[in-house]
């Protein structure tokens, strides 16, 4: 019993510090409008920290469901029948899902938030410049995307538009912007104690290498303003709503390969058409 109460301890005061933490980020946030210290990028990589909250929540999951199939593990089994068992394995899967999930979840959280450099943003940030392998430092490579939000960028919710780069959760680079997906629905689920409502406010944007980057929104008009604003910056990119994302993302290899000359033909179209006005200008 020592032990549990020294854990339950050292999780209460991992909770408190996050939720200190998060509610500073927040003033700072309301009475600093601007770039935060260190830039938009590394503040992403901080806010990392509040995924502790979760890792706490999914560890106390498994340790519930630890102590519930101990309990079934411990009893007579004389009486059982099948639903015992099913049951039984049920909070064993759960309490490994759970330490699995609620380790690998605070894992990320700490390491972005100490090691930006290592985070999911830079990563995403690193692999779309022409030599992910020569890519500058931590400070450098973050400051390609401040320095364009700072300059250029309009925000909705948590994500910024800017000129050439994208801000969500990872970062996008906009020229290689193939396709946007919007997700705007309510998903209804049936309990015992009635009827619960959950809505999706979600953006997708899938570039040329077919990698997908995700951000949830809490606001839909924010997410409806940020697809006006993606058309005026990426306007050769499809844009589409979720329910055809799916089908999107697994078009085969020579489908995706006539998809992407049709939108170099494109490209280069606008550019000479661009080119072409701005001869007649002078």
């Amino acid at each position: 019993m020592l032990e549990v109460r020294i854990i339950g301890g050292m999780i209460g005061l991992l909770f408190h510090v996050v939720i200190i933490f998060v509610l500073v980020s927040f003033i700072r946030r309301r009475t600093n409008p601007g770039m935060p210290r260190g830039g938009y990028c590394l503040a992403r990589t901080r806010e990392r920290l509040i995924c502790l909250v979760w890792a706490v929540l999914l560890i106390f999951f498994a340790v519930c469901l630890g102590v519930y199939s101990f309990v079934l593990l411990t009893e007579d089994k004389d009486g059982w029948d099948y639903m015992n068992y099913i049951y039984l394995v049920i909070g064993l899967l759960g309490m490994a899902v759970c330490t699995v999930a609620g380790i690998y979840e605070g894992y990320t959280a700490i390491r972005d938030f100490l090691f930006p450099e290592k985070s999911r943003l830079a990563a995403s940030i690193r692999s779309q410049l022409p030599h992910p392998d020569l890519a500058p430092g931590i400070q450098e490579l973050f400051s390609i995307v401040d320095q364009d939000i700072e300059k250029n960028g309009e925000w909705f919710g948590k994500v910024a538009v800017g000129r050439e780069w994208v801000l969500g959760d990872e970062a996008s680079y906009i020229p290689h912007i193939r396709a946007v997906f919007g997700r705007d629905e309510v998903q209804t689920h049936h309990t015992g104690r009635g009827t619960q409502l959950r809505r999706i406010v979600q953006i997708y944007i899938v570039d040329n290498r077919r990698q997908v980057q995700i951000t949830s929104l809490q606001n839909p008009r924010k997410l409806h303003l940020l697809l006006s604003c993606l058309r005026l910056r990426a306007p050769l990119a499809y844009f589409g709503d979720y329910r055809e994302y799916s089908g999107y993302c697994h078009k085969t290899d020579t489908e995706w390969s006539a998809m992407e000359r049709d939108f170099q033909r494109r490209l280069s179209q606008m550019k000479y058409e661009d080119e072409a006005r701005r001869r007649t200008r002078y």
